[in-house]
Formats: C-alpha cells, structure tokens, sequence
C-alpha cells in the first residue's frame, strides 16, 4: 500500500508547539513571508534576477545539506534548472512549457521532498528570526510549487475539483495531551472570530478517504486526533461584488488541489497550501488508556496568489487586501453558520450575526442571498464527466502515466486483481473515468495490444476467468463497477469497426454481462443526428486546437456517451492548451459547446473564448 504518512503526523500550524498560529502572533509570522514573498515575485519577472533566485535554492541546500541525497538534487535541478511561470503571464521569449510535468509538486509528493520542505517551512515558523537566506529560499521552492498548482487548475478548467475544489478531507495525528489542550483552548474561545489557526506558507496533505483516517486511529496506540476539514469556494455572488471593484483582481482557488495523478503515491490526496482553519466544533471520546480527538474545521479554497500580486500591504494594495478580507470572512462566517446549525447549534446565531457585520461593510447586505447548506459539500461530490482523449505518454503528469500504463497491462493480461489495486487509489469521483479512457500509446508493442479498446471493451472480450478464484472475484466486482459507477456502454472502439462493450461480449457469447453492458439511453436521440452534430463538433475542436490534437493523437469524444447520462453535460480538456470544451445536450437537436482557454484570457476572467450551438444543418 502507498505511504499513507503524508496524511498523518505533524503540521506545520501556527500553535506553538505545533508551529500553528493564531492572533497576533499569526499576524505577524505572515507579515514576515509576505516580504519573502515580495522579494520572490519582483525578481520573478526577470531572467537574470529570476536565475539569481535559482542559484540562491542551490546554496541554501548546499551550505544545509553536508550529504546531499542524489533523489534530493535530482529533484531540485529539475526545478530550478527550468524557468516556469503563470501560464497567463507567460511571454513570447520564455522557453515553451513542457508536455505537463509538475516537478515542484511531484518533488512535494515524494517522500524525501516531503521531509525536506517540512523541516525547511518548520525551521522558518519555529524560530524567532527568520534568516533572509532561509526564507528567500523557501518562499522561491514554494512559489514554483504555486505556479504549478495555478497552471494544474488551468490545465482542468473545465472539472470543478480542480477549477475550484469543494469537498470534505481528512487529516490524522498522534497528539501529546498538551497539543490536544492547545487545539481545545482554540476550540473554546470566547470570541468565536479568534477559533482559528493558519499554516502560512506551508504545506498539508490530506485525504478525501475517510477509511484511510479508521485505519489510521484503528493502527495507533498512542492518543489520535482526526481533522475533518471542510472545504468551500468563495460566495459567487462576494466575488462578483470583488471583481467588479477591482477588475483587475486575480482571485485564484489553489489553496486545496487534486494532486493524485502528481503523486507516486496517489491516495486521493488533496494537498492544502497556505491554509487558514476555522474550527467549529472539537469533541473526544475516551477508550481504555487513549483518547481520540475529533475537530472540524472549515476552510475557504480561495486566495489572491498569483505573480501578478506582490503581497503588498501599503497604499492602493492594501485597501485592495482589506476589501477582500471582508469579502473572504462575509462568506467564512456564513459557512461557519451553516455548519454550526448541524455540528454546534449553539454558535449559530453569532456566526449570522458576524455575517451580517461583514456584508454591510461591503454594501452587501440587502442581496438576499441564501446561506450556504450543509449537503452543499455531498451535492457537488459527483463532479462532472470527463472525456479523457489525449493517447500520448507526454500528455499526462508521468506518475498518473505510470500508473494507466500498469492498469493497461495488467487488464491486458487479465490480471484484474492488480486492475482492481491500480483504481483503489484513484478519488471516488475520477474511477469511471479509467473504464472509458482510450489506451496510452508506447513503443511497446504488447503495451499497444489492442490499442483501440478501453477498459470496459477488454472486460467483455476476457470473460470470467476459469481457474483462478482470486481474479475471477476482481472481474466481478470490476463488471458489477461498471454498473454502479455508471461507466460508458456505448463507447465505441477507436477503429473503423466501432464496436460498443455490449457488441464484443454479444459475439463472445458472455450472456452473463447482457444487463451490464446493454446501454442504458437517458436522451434518445436519432444516430443520424448524432453523428452530424458529432462532426461539427470535431470540425469545430480542429478549427481551435488541431495541431495540439494531432500531437496528442487525441482520440476525439463520442456524442453517444451523453446520451446516457442524466444530466448530459461532458468536460473535455485539452493538454497543453490550459482549456478544452464543456459539452451540452440542450434538446434532441442542439449541442451547446463552450470553449474555454485559459492562457488566452486575463487570470481575472473566467476564460471563456467562444459558446457555440450546434444543430443540424436541416432543423
């Protein structure tokens, strides 16, 4: 099983044991990585000074590290030994970015990576002085890291867990009873505005699988505490109030990210950067000699980090920063009372009324908004469909490629106990995407077996496998999946036969699989029309991104596939083009195509280049 201490252990919070502050010591700790920050971001611009920046990581590792391990410098020469930038700041001179590789977030991921950023952050909240060097060196390691984040979100608009991550994650830890009081002190404070604690510049791990916690707290002799951390975006409706005074405002949604398909690892992670915790409720339950603490946290997945803020905090930028405060607690508080009418009734009402004070300070007050619901979080779990077409090896982060090229052999071969593993690791919300997926294309000829079948198509050729009760149980529960995952039925082969699953099983004679595979129609539409609106969509990705395509061999969506869903809505993301197309059936006849491109468009835009109706040509 992958390392799972990543999502255990100490964090680097602003308590004072723990590195976790909060008040005014917190304040202060972050006007101190502010100006490192600063001092990051205005050499940035530049190559010269952006080299100098580079060289200045490599000294500091050097004068820190008397035995430097080779992984260690492999790592950190990949990083700094290539410029980087915001992918809508980049310029015409820079070098070209490369086919999405996340170094600096791969390096985070690694174990050894994950040790050296830990104790290099830790060193910096820990001490009283904070050396220049130290924090120059940190604040550039963690800016590649934020601009990786930033371009990863852009590369996956069009998926709401990147674009703008809600949900709810895990986070478990030993505790001495001393860091346990810490957290209850916090927890309850008088001034319910005060129950927070922040991890400025650092780094958190967590997990979106709350078996992974049982397992954890099951494991442990010692006393346990479990973060349940619940995630929101920012108020549509504050943004907009936001935006519309400071147009030119980059408000980005990096503080919580997808990093599973970064990770070696994987385990679901969400990695959480620069965080800042509400703490609504704290309770512990008492089991022979341990004790197990409980607190849940809320957490706005919004900020303002991009090259174009400086951290400033004087003059224009700080009113700016100011305003967004108000912005960012409007909405904290409603959250939080929302949460409290679940978890701790008793703080309802003062969280209303904190709200309150917040919108009449912007002028909000009298928008009318509803409060944020509680099965917010459970609604948006489902995502959004994703059609995954790129076939190249460079057209994916190379763990995510890893791992797809292990499942292909495996599921060509029929190991379906090792395809079952290879999933297992993958979010709830991104398995069905590995039953549809054309296959990566490699040098290896036994890897391109069968090169135009997905996952589904090679489950129906196989057919329960004799001899061998182990895997004939992963091949039943893997076809009892695709039922309840909802897989695709009537994806087609990517040949000139176009076979769906159903089609190949029918003539294996597998009438076992008949009710599995039998597509399930939701939006019956003629295939006729179908397939003329299928061609105008391709014609119309051609016009936008056809070189990128032909690059990436991409195999281009099927229409049917949205004929099968509830809500016929597909995301089809484009690699290296940070954007791709929102696909919507509107009525039995139109195809509603939303073009987003988020390299071409300001940051502070929502990236939208072009919305297109697509109907045939005789309606």
């Amino acid at each position: 099983m992958a390392n799972l201490q990543r999502f255990f252990g100490q964090v680097l919070t602003n308590l004072s044991s723990q590195s976790v502050f909060s008040g005014e010591e917190e304040k202060r700790r972050t006007d101190v990585i502010r100006k490192g920050i600063q001092t990051v971001r205005h050499s940035w611009r530049r190559k010269d000074t952006q080299a100098e920046l580079r060289q200045h990581v490599v000294r500091f590792v050097e004068s820190h590290h008397q035995k430097p391990n080779p992984e260690l410098w492999e790592y950190l020469n990949g990083i700094v030994g290539n410029f980087d930038d915001y992918v809508d700041m980049r310029e015409g001179e820079m070098s070209a970015p490369r086919h999405n590789e996340y170094t600096a977030v791969e390096f985070y991921c690694s174990q050894i990576g994950y040790d050296f950023l830990f104790s290099l952050i830790s060193q910096l909240l820990r001490e009283d002085h904070i050396e220049d060097n130290a924090l120059v060196a940190a604040a550039t390691l963690v800016e590649y890291l934020t601009i990786e984040l930033y371009n990863l979100r852009l590369s996956n608009l069009g998926d709401p867990r990147y674009a703008n991550f809600q949900g709810v994650t895990h986070r478990g830890m030993n505790v001495s009873p001393e860091v346990a009081e810490e957290y209850r002190r916090i927890a309850d404070r008088e001034d319910i505005r005060q129950r927070n604690f922040a991890v400025p510049l650092a780094l958190v791990s967590t997990t979106t699988s709350s078996e992974t916690m049982q397992k954890f707290a099951a494991s442990e002799e010692s006393d346990t505490m479990h973060w349940i951390i619940h995630i929101y975006g920012l108020d549509p409706q504050l943004y907009q109030i936001y935006h519309e005074k400071y147009p030119d405002g980059i408000v980005t949604s990096i503080c919580a990210t997808p990093v599973g398909h970064i990770s070696a690892f994987g385990e679901q992670e969400i990695l959480l950067r620069g965080a800042f915790f509400h703490i609504i409720s704290m309770r512990s339950e008492t089991a022979g000699s341990r004790q197990t603490h409980t607190i849940e946290i809320m957490m706005l997945n919004t900020n303002r980090d991009h090259g174009t803020e400086l951290s400033a905090n004087e003059g224009d930028k700080k009113e700016q920063r100011d305003f967004f405060g108000k912005i960012i607690r409007a909405s904290r508080y409603e959250i939080c009372a929302s949460l409290a009418r679940e978890i701790s009734t008793k703080d309802t009402r003062a969280y209303e009324e904190l709200a309150e004070q917040e919108l009449e300070a912007i002028g909000a007050s009298g928008l009318g908004r509803p409060t944020y619901d509680t099965a917010f979080t459970k609604a948006i779990s489902e995502g959004i469909p994703t059609w995954l077409g790129a076939s190249r090896e460079f057209s994916h982060p190379r763990q995510y490629v890893r791992k797809r090229l292990h499942l292909q052999r495996a599921a060509g071969s029929g190991d379906w106990a090792t395809v079952e593993e290879v999933l297992s690791a993958e979010y709830d919300w991104k398995k069905k995407d590995w039953f549809s997926v054309p296959k990566l294309l490699t040098n290896d000829a036994n890897q391109n077996a069968r090169e135009e079948y997905t996952l589904v198509h090679e489950l129906a050729r196989c057919g329960p496998p004799e001899g061998n009760a182990h895997q004939q149980e992963a091949w039943q529960r893997l076809v009892k999946a695709v039922e309840d995952l909802g897989a695709w039925r009537t994806v087609k082969t990517f040949d000139i036969d176009r076979k769906t699953p159903f089609d190949i099983a029918s003539e294996n004679g597998l009438d076992e699989m008949y009710f599995v595979l039998r597509p399930k129609i939701k939006h019956p539409i003629p295939e006729a029309i179908t397939q003329e609106l299928q061609s105008q969509l391709h014609s119309l990705m051609m016009g936008h991104c056809g070189e990128i395509l032909e690059e990436h061999v991409y195999r281009l969506p099927q229409l049917s596939v949205l004929t099968e869903m509830s809500e016929a809505r597909m995301w089809v993301p484009v690699p290296s083009w940070y954007g791709g197309f929102l696909l919507e059936i509107i009525d039995t006849g139109g195809l509603k195509v939303t073009v987003f491109h988020g390299a071409r468009e300001s940051a502070a835009k929502d990236h939208i280049e072009e919305v297109r109706i697509l109907r045939c040509r005789d309606q």
